[in-house]
C-alpha cells in the first residue's frame, strides 16, 4: 500500500489493545511515533496528533514525530499548519525524502505549485526512484493541467512500485481529462483492488463516475468514502457537487456547509455553495 506520505514503520495491530495511559508513560518513542502511525492510517488523526505530540514533549527535535504530524494534520485538511511542521522536520533532516515529499504535497493541495515541484525535485534528487514522491508530481501536474506530463510521472511511479494506488487513480484522472471514456475507471477499480477503505480513490471514482452522468452511483462512493473519513473535505465537496448535479440543492448546501465548518473560507467549498444557491433561485 502506498499513501502520499508516510514516515516511520507499521505496527501490529495487537498494539491497539494497550492503554492510552501506559503508552503515554513510555520512553519508547519509537512505540508512539508507530502507535500514532497506525491512528492515522485508521484515519483518526486527532488521536494521532496525541501520541505525536507526547514524542515532542519527550523529544522536541524527532524528525519523524514532526513529519507525521505534519501528516495527520494534512488529513485534517490543515494543510499551512502542516506545513509548519515539515519545516521543522527538514531543520531537523534537510534531505529526509518523505518529509520533502510530504510538504509537497501540502503545498499541492494550498495551491503552490512551484513551491511544491520544488520540494518534490528535492525528494527525487535523493531517492530517484521514491514512487510517492513521483506519483505526487504526477499528481501536481494534473493539477496544473498539464496532463501528458502528469502520465510520464505517475508511469514512473507505477514502473517503481505497481501497487500505487493513487498513482493509478491520478492516471485514470488524467486519462479522462485528456478525453478517456469510462475505460479510465480500469485503474480506479486497480487502485481500489490494492486500497478498499481508500477515501480519497473512493470519491474520485465517484467524481469520474459522475463525469458520465452516472450520478447515482457516483453517490454511492462519495458515501462509502465519507463513511470512512466523515470529514473528508475533498469527498465532502465531491458529494456536494453531484447532488447539486442531481437538483438536490438543499443536500448539497449541507454538504458545502460541513466542509466550511472544517475549513471556513475553502473557495472551493464558497463558489459550491454558492452555485447551488443560485441553481435553487432559479424558477
Amino acid at each position: 500500500m502506498v499513501s502520499r506520505i508516510v514516515i516511520g514503520g507499521i505496527i501490529a495491530a495487537a498494539l491497539i489493545i494497550m492503554s492510552v495511559a501506559a503508552l503515554s508513560d513510555s520512553d519508547d518513542v519509537g512505540l508512539l511515533n508507530d502507535m500514532g502511525l497506525k491512528l492515522y492510517e485508521l484515519g483518526k488523526y486527532d488521536d494521532a496528533i496525541e501520541y505525536f505530540d507526547w514524542v515532542l514533549e519527550k523529544e522536541p527535535d524527532n524528525a519523524a514525530a514532526l513529519g507525521n504530524k505534519g501528516l495527520a494534520l494534512g488529513g485534517l485538511g490543515m494543510y499551512e499548519k502542516a506545513v509548519t511542521y515539515y519545516d521543522m522536520a527538514l531543520d531537523a533532516e534537510p534531505e529526509n525524502p518523505l518529509v520533502l515529499n510530504g510538504k509537497g504535497y501540502a503545498l499541492i493541495n494550498l495551491g503552490m505549485m512551484e513551491k511544491a515541484m520544488t520540494h518534490l525535485d528535492r525528494a527525487l534528487e535523493v531517492n530517484p526512484e521514491y514512487s510517492a514522491a513521483l506519483g505526487n508530481k504526477g499528481f501536481a501536474l494534473n493539477r496544473m493541467g498539464m496532463y501528458d506530463e502528469a502520465i510520464k510521472y505517475l508511469d514512473l511511479a507505477l514502473e517503481a512500485d505497481p501497487d500505487n494506488a493513487l498513482a493509478l487513480t491520478d492516471k485514470g484522472i488524467a486519462l479522462l481529462s485528456l478525453g478517456g471514456g469510462e475505460e479510465v475507471l480500469e485503474y480506479l477499480d486497480r487502485a481500489l483492488e490494492i486500497e478498499p477503505d481508500n477515501a480519497i480513490i473512493l470519491t474520485d471514482k465517484g467524481s469520474i463516475l459522475g463525469a458520465f452522468g452516472r450520478y447515482d452511483e457516483a453517490i454511492t462512493y462519495h458515501d462509502r468514502a465519507l463513511e470512512i473519513d466523515p470529514d473528508n473535505a475533498l469527498a465532502l465537496y465531491n458529494k456536494g457537487s453531484t447532488l447539486d448535479d442531481l437538483g438536490r440543492y438543499d443536500e448539497a448546501i449541507k454538504h458545502f456547509d460541513r466542509l466550511l465548518e472544517i475549513d471556513p473560507g475553502n473557495p472551493a467549498a464558497l463558489s459550491g455553495k454558492q452555485n447551488a444557491l443560485d441553481n435553487q433561485a432559479r424558477p
